[in-house]
């Protein structure tokens, strides 16, 4: 929408002769304070009518979803210790019989310093 003022200030008797027209300038719309007032109002008038939060029955599905995704996590979790234990067993295991195999080569070499 755009505003013209007259100015009246002709000397002429005609009054249409000295008359000029004055347009205020233009803003951008994101530089406009009115705008940007309007658009902090608009927005926040928006975010306390809808309060942010979806309806009480997607909530629900959404706190399920999560429960159920805890319960895999917890499972896993416990999955992960008793395989940690299992792989430390073994490994334990290769230990002993490659110390039994090679174990009398690191006695003799200790044995061999002194």
């Amino acid at each position: 929408m755009r505003q013209t003022r007259r100015d009246d200030n002709s000397t002429s008797s005609n009054s249409t002769a000295g008359s000029r027209t004055f347009e205020f300038p233009r803003r951008p719309k994101h530089t406009d304070p009115l705008f940007i007032i309007a658009s902090a109002y608009g927005a926040k008038r928006r975010m306390v009518q809808h309060a942010g939060s979806p309806p009480l029955d997607t909530q629900r599905q959404i706190v399920m979803e999560i429960e159920a995704e805890r319960a895999l996590v917890e499972a896993n979790r416990k999955l992960v210790e008793i395989f940690e234990k299992k792989i430390q067993t073994k490994l334990s295991g290769i230990g002993a019989k490659m110390f039994d195999h090679f174990g009398f080569w690191c006695d003799n070499d200790k044995r061999s310093d002194r």
